[in-house]
C-alpha cells in the first residue's frame, strides 16, 4: 500500500511540474496563395528546426495566413509576412528569450 501511494505521489509531482512549464510554440503560416513567399517561410523554418528543437520550442505549420506566431505562455506575437533565416532566428531568440 505504502509503495502503491509514493508511486502515486511520484506521477501526481512530475505531472505538477510538467503543467508548470510555459508552453513554447511557433505556428509558421506559409503563405501558400504567395509561392515567392511560402518558399521564403518554409526555407527560413527548415534552416532553423534544429534551432527549435534544441530550445524546446515546438513549431507546426498553418496554410491559414502568412507570417509567423510566437507563442510562450500567456504571451503571443504575430509577424505578418517572410523574413530570413537570420531574421527569424533572432526573433525567435528575443520572443523566448533565449541565451544561444
Amino acid at each position: 500500500m505504502k509503495n502503491r501511494l509514493k508511486i502515486l505521489l511520484s506521477i501526481l509531482i512530475l505531472f505538477l511540474m510538467n503543467s508548470c512549464t510555459e508552453q513554447k510554440m511557433l505556428i509558421v503560416h506559409d503563405c501558400s496563395s504567395n509561392v515567392e513567399a511560402e518558399l521564403d517561410i518554409l526555407r527560413s523554418l527548415e534552416l532553423n528546426k534544429e534551432y527549435l528543437e534544441n530550445n524546446e520550442v515546438e513549431f507546426k505549420v498553418e496554410s491559414d495566413k502568412c507570417g509567423f506566431t510566437f507563442i510562450h505562455g500567456d504571451r503571443s506575437k504575430f509577424i505578418k509576412g517572410s523574413m530570413t533565416d537570420i531574421d527569424l532566428m533572432l526573433e525567435i531568440k528575443s520572443f523566448y528569450y533565449l541565451k544561444d
